[in-house]
């Protein structure tokens, strides 16, 4: 049932149960790469960039219904109701487009992990990367997961195993 709404020969990255009980879908490989599975039947959500090499790799979904996405080469998207929002390289300041994971906080804060640049926050419209001189690697972080506190983890490529960010 997949294949009749465009997703034959390509391979997912990711998925997401939304509120409304649709299945959303993150792939590669065409001019749009997110699908949405509902009532038995696949459609095909056109991007607002060519999304011919940029993979969906994670999802999230907001309070209020915007799912927020981690593509490896548009940058975060976010998108709700038919409308786009883009944060990348050109309008955020952002040192790549390239995200792979994403978390979200008791809040409502999203925490999204690069392929090579470490850590992004954005909250109250205001993304902050994380650097060096925060005490924090230039690394990919590949899992990102959040305990009952808030407290977040890290799942990096770097020897010392999962990391954990402190808040001073």
């Amino acid at each position: 049932v997949f294949h009749e709404g465009g997703l034959g020969g390509r391979s997912v990255h990711s998925l997401l149960v939304s509120k409304d009980g649709s299945l959303w879908i993150g792939s590669v490989g065409s001019k749009s790469s997110l699908f949405r599975f509902v009532d038995g039947k696949t459609e095909v959500v056109k991007g607002p960039v060519d999304m011919t090499y940029a993979e969906i790799e994670e999802m999230v979904e907001l309070e209020d219904g915007t799912l927020v996405m981690a593509t490896n080469g548009s940058g975060i998207l976010e998108y709700k109701d038919g409308n786009w929002v883009i944060h990348n390289r050109k309008n955020r300041d952002f040192l790549t487009d390239r995200f792979i994971s994403l978390e979200q906080s008791k809040e409502g804060a999203i925490w999204a992990g690069t392929r090579a640049d470490g850590l992004y926050h954005y909250s109250n419209q205001i993304w902050t990367h994380f650097s060096r001189g925060d005490g924090f690697l230039k690394c990919r972080v590949d899992g990102l997961a959040l305990d009952e506190n808030d407290h977040l983890f890290l799942a990096t490529h770097l020897e010392e195993g999962p990391l954990s960010l402190i808040p001073d």
